[in-house]
């Protein structure tokens, strides 16, 4: 598996459990009162702005480039005119494309993102890495 396949697999099944609220219990496991609240860490950046794209069907080291304009509003748009929504939790997001086809992303740095392309069925069908 290459270095950026099990990366960004790591990086996405990370963002489904963010999502799906199992990683974010205030609850300790039996306990019967709230887990303490630990200090604040810093927020993550937002990725709002234009982000440079390099894509990689199949992951195959065939890459294609791209852009991406992300809204404040929670909306998107690329280069080739196609737009969708996003959301983010923390350093992790999901851009979803109107045909449903949707990117699974992590911030690894304040202007450096990688992840998964899937498909609208949930097909992992590429990989991913942007920048601004």
């Amino acid at each position: 598996m290459t270095p950026c396949r099990t990366a960004c697999v790591s990086a996405a099944a990370t963002f489904l459990l963010l999502l799906s609220g199992l990683g974010s219990s205030s609850w300790a496991l039996g306990a019967q009162t709230p887990a303490a609240t630990p200090e604040a860490a810093p927020k993550p950046p937002s990725i709002v702005g234009n982000w440079s794209v390099i894509f990689d069907f199949h992951c195959d080291g065939g890459p294609g480039n791209g852009a991406w304009s992300i809204a404040q509003d929670g909306s998107y748009s690329d280069n080739a005119g196609n737009t969708g929504t996003w959301v983010q939790n923390g350093k992790f997001f999901r851009m979803t494309y109107s045909n449903r086809s949707y990117y699974d992303g992590k911030l690894k740095k304040k202007n450096v993102a990688v992840g998964r392309i899937f498909d609208a069925a949930g097909g992992d069908i590429g990989c991913w890495k942007a920048s601004r």
